[in-house]
C-alpha cells in the first residue's frame, strides 16, 4: 500500500491524512496530477486497510465508502474531509467507514454493499433513533447503489441523505439505479470532464478534484448533510446531461453487479 499512498498523495498535493474526527476548517487540496499511469502501477490490487468501525450508538452516522485503492481513514479525495467537517458542525454525528477491500472485482462490490446493510440494520435495531447519511466516492458510489436495493423499505426514513462523488452511475444505468424513496435525498457530485462520471475525455485529473483547491463540493455537501441531519432537507441534485446517459436498464440486479470498470486516478 505505500506505493499506492504515496500516489494518491502526490495526485491530490497533500502531505498528510487528515483526522476526520478533529475539528476546525478543512483545507482543500491542491489541484492533482494529471497523469498517473507510471505513478500508480498497482491501482485497483491491492485491498485498502479498513477504516474506522465504531461501536455503540450515536444520534447520526455518515457511512463511507472509499474509491478503489484510495487510502485515509474514510478516503482522502471525498470522505476524509467531509466527514471531518460534519463532526466539525455536528460533535453528535460521527463517521463509519465502509468494510469492505475497494479493489477491481465484482465481489468489493458485494462485499462493500453487504457491509453497508448490515451495518445500517444491526444499528438501527440497537439504536432506534440513529439516522444515517450514505456517502460514496467512484467504485464507493457503486457499493451505496447496490446496497440501497437490498434495504428493507422500512430503513429508507432513517437515510436522510445521500452523497456521491464521481459516480458512474449518474450516466450509466446498467449499473444499479437508487430507489425513488432515496433518490429525493441525493446530492451528487460530478466534476466538469469527470470521465467516470460525466462520460467526458479520458483525463483522469477531473476525477480527483473533489477536495481541490476552489472547489466548493466539500463545502456543498457537508451542508446538504447538515440541514438532512437537522430536518431542513435541501432539493436533492441528481441532474446529469443526457447526452452522457448510456444503457436503456432501469438498473440491474446487485447480484449481478459487473466488476466495476477501471477508473480514472484513485477512483
Amino acid at each position: 500500500m505505500k506505493s499506492t499512498l504515496t500516489c494518491c498523495l502526490l495526485a491530490v498535493g497533500v502531505s498528510a491524512l487528515p483526522s476526520p474526527q478533529s475539528t476546525g476548517p478543512q483545507p482543500a487540496a491542491s489541484s492533482p496530477a494529471s497523469s498517473l499511469t507510471d505513478l500508480f502501477p498497482d491501482h485497483g490490487e491491492n485491498a485498502v486497510p479498513f477504516g474506522p468501525k465504531p461501536t455503540g450508538c450515536s444520534d447520526f452516522e455518515v457511512l463511507v465508502a472509499r474509491g478503489t485503492s484510495e487510502p485515509g481513514p474514510f478516503g482522502i479525495i471525498a470522505g476524509d474531509p467531509l466527514v471531518k467537517n460534519v463532526v466539525a458542525a455536528m460533535p453528535e454525528a460521527r463517521g463509519y467507514a465502509v468494510q469492505y477491500p475497494a479493489v477491481y472485482s465484482t465481489e468489493s462490490v458485494l462485499i462493500g454493499a453487504e457491509d453497508v446493510v448490515n451495518r445500517v440494520t444491526e444499528q438501527n435495531l440497537a439504536c432506534p433513533s440513529q439516522k444515517f447519511a450514505l456517502v460514496g466516492y467512484s467504485q464507493g458510489a457503486r457499493v451505496m447503489r447496490a446496497a440501497s436495493v437490498k434495504f428493507d423499505p422500512s430503513i429508507y426514513p432513517k437515510i436522510l441523505a445521500l452523497v456521491m462523488f464521481g459516480d458512474r452511475g449518474m450516466r450509466d444505468l446498467n449499473i444499479t439505479q437508487f430507489p425513488p424513496h432515496l433518490q429525493t435525498k441525493l446530492f451528487e457530485n460530478c466534476a466538469p470532464a469527470d470521465p467516470g462520471c460525466s462520460g467526458v475525455g479520458t483525463d483522469p485529473a477531473p476525477h480527483l478534484t473533489y477536495n481541490a483547491n476552489g472547489t466548493t463540493y466539500q463545502a456543498d455537501s457537508a451542508r446538504f448533510i447538515i440541514a438532512a441531519f437537522k430536518g431542513t432537507p435541501l432539493p436533492a441534485k441528481t441532474a446529469v446531461p443526457e447526452a452522457s446517459i448510456v444503457g436503456g436498464a432501469s438498473g440491474t440486479s446487485p447480484g449481478a453487479e459487473s466488476p466495476p470498470p477501471p477508473e480514472p486516478g484513485c477512483g
